[in-house]
């Protein structure tokens, strides 16, 4: 009967009319996708949905919205994933999304960690600095082996140590190769004017009073020093103990004289040298003075009473 109902109201001129346009509403809704548009919108199925920032998109904080309630993206735990709602066959679903490297999500959306590296990547061998939220962090050592890494990442900073290389140690924040110590006189040898040298740095025996030798050497693969006295009968010169000739020795201040500053001049080996009166501290004063043999005196006089030393010699301000 519902068959010959429809044929009769076709014959109809207004109910023809209607018909038609139910038919053709009705194809139309039948060719419509159940999924939603790439930029958000209504979206089919069992219910309808729309989600601000078209989907599944980490790079926007968006709102999925439903007939019954909404949700909206947000971080997850230390800000390295966001937790995405969008729309699926017309009701709202969700997503953990992980925010890529170099990343980090800030309400509910990944944006560029606010972090920078002069690193590329934590390398042990390169002492760099991390500058992140108006603060630096500079590789350091821990120690001689280990060193004290910073690097960028999706939380913000990481610190880590590394170890270096059996044939490296740490300076001044990164691993560096073991350079050896070479001493051109093989140790303590006041007889040979030696240099003890590390890489680039290097070290020439010297003489810090006539009979006095500053040796350097080498130990423990540095570079290590040690003053040593020429035996009786021997003066240094040049950085080496020599054998002792006649010495002519003249002071400006005429001996022991603590209120005065005096110069000391002598001849060691042929080569004029000269000592000056310096304040040994704020009450004392480092006193040169000629010897009877012609040689130099060292001593420490203390200033009398409340007075003190001042460019080399005692004095009370009076």
């Amino acid at each position: 009967m519902g068959r010959d109902l429809i044929v009769f109201l076709a014959k109809i001129p207004f109910m023809k009319y209607a018909l038609s346009v139910f038919m053709a509403l009705a194809l139309l809704l039948a060719g419509c996708p159940q999924e939603g548009s790439p930029d958000g919108g209504i979206w089919g199925g069992a219910g309808s949905c729309s989600d601000s920032d078209g989907g599944i998109y980490e790079f926007t904080r968006g709102v999925a919205t439903v007939e019954d309630g909404a949700g909206t993206d947000k971080c997850l735990g230390q800000g390295g994933s966001v937790l995405e709602y969008y729309c699926e066959d017309g009701e709202l679903a969700s997503t953990d999304v992980e925010c890529p490297l170099g990343y980090v999500c800030d309400d509910g959306a990944c944006i560029v960690t606010p972090c920078f590296d002069t690193e590329e990547d934590a390398d042990p061998g390169v002492a760099g600095t991390v500058q992140y939220s108006g603060a630096q962090y500079a590789d350091s050592c821990i120690d001689d082996t280990w060193v004290r890494e910073y690097s960028c990442t999706k939380e913000g900073v990481s610190e880590e140590a590394i170890e270096c290389e059996e044939d490296e140690k740490c300076e001044r924040g990164e691993c560096m190769p073991i350079l050896p110590c070479i001493d051109s006189d093989n140790g303590k040898d006041v007889y040979s004017a030696g240099v003890a040298s590390v890489g680039a740095a290097s070290y020439s025996d010297i003489c810090v009073s006539y009979n006095v030798v500053f040796e350097y050497y080498c130990e423990d693969g540095g570079v290590r020093d040690v003053q040593i006295m020429c035996p009786d009968g021997e003066e240094c010169s040049g950085g080496v103990c020599i054998e002792a000739g006649d010495r002519e020795c003249t002071d400006t201040d005429d001996g022991k004289s603590r209120y005065q500053r005096g110069t000391v001049s002598y001849w060691v080996g042929g080569e004029e040298l000269s000592e000056t009166d310096k304040c040994y501290d704020q009450d004392s004063v480092l006193e040169v003075w000629c010897t009877e043999d012609g040689s130099v005196g060292f001593g420490i006089l203390e200033c009398y009473d409340s007075d003190w030393c001042e460019d080399g010699a005692c004095t009370s301000g009076s």
